[in-house]
């Protein structure tokens, strides 16, 4: 019916990461501001944000998690999340990532060559058409201590283990479904490497 999907991805990005290409049609925009539009396609109804989507996992010294509590007024919370946000209109994914890497934790990382690409996660495949960029990047001792401030919207910066985050996540504190499947996903392959 969709012509071989491709999800899970087999190559390096999958087109919908940038362009969904839908074939919904007709196509009706019911809202729009700075942050997403809503459409009618075809009684699909779809939320699309204005920006491409991109998400970074920080691995501090190969064993701890850097994770950032942002403030949600919407769920009156600040949920445990890794860093993300959107491309601007002039940059790349990976500057993107690692531009929100700076301003959510202060960690300083310009080179993009130091970003992992992840599978790519879609974050409400029955509302959004877009696949999310989901990158991982490895921080050093020193560019964890020598950080520098954080954006407003970001309540604290947090360090946790591997077994602190599934601890997190069973006790319900970790709530996110993006950012569980983004570290659900970095556990599991691990682990299938070390069975291989």
């Amino acid at each position: 019916m969709y012509n071989n999907p491709k999800f899970p991805p087999n190559s390096i990005w999958d087109q919908r990461l940038s362009s969904p290409n839908l074939q919904l049609s007709p196509v009706v925009e019911l809202h729009k501001n700075d942050y997403f539009s809503v459409f009618d396609r075809g009684s699909f109804y779809t939320v699309e944000p204005s920006f491409v989507p991109v998400v970074v996992l920080p691995i501090l010294n190969h064993e701890n998690f850097i994770l950032v509590r942002v403030k949600r007024p919407v769920i009156q919370d600040s949920p445990l999340e890794f860093p993300s946000g959107g491309v601007d209109s002039n940059e790349t994914p990976e500057h993107a990532a690692l531009r929100e890497l700076r301003e959510e934790t202060g960690i300083q990382i310009y080179d993009t060559n130091r970003l992992k690409i992840l599978p790519p996660l879609s974050s409400s495949p029955n509302r959004n058409p877009f696949l999310i960029y989901c990158y991982s990047v490895d921080i050093t001792t020193e560019e964890w201590e020598f950080r520098k401030e954080f954006d407003q919207e970001i309540e604290c910066v947090e360090k946790f283990s591997k077994n602190e985050i599934i601890q997190k996540i069973i006790s319900g504190e970790m709530y996110i479904t993006l950012h569980i499947a983004l570290i659900s996903n970095f556990i599991l392959t691990q682990l299938n490497q070390k069975d291989t």
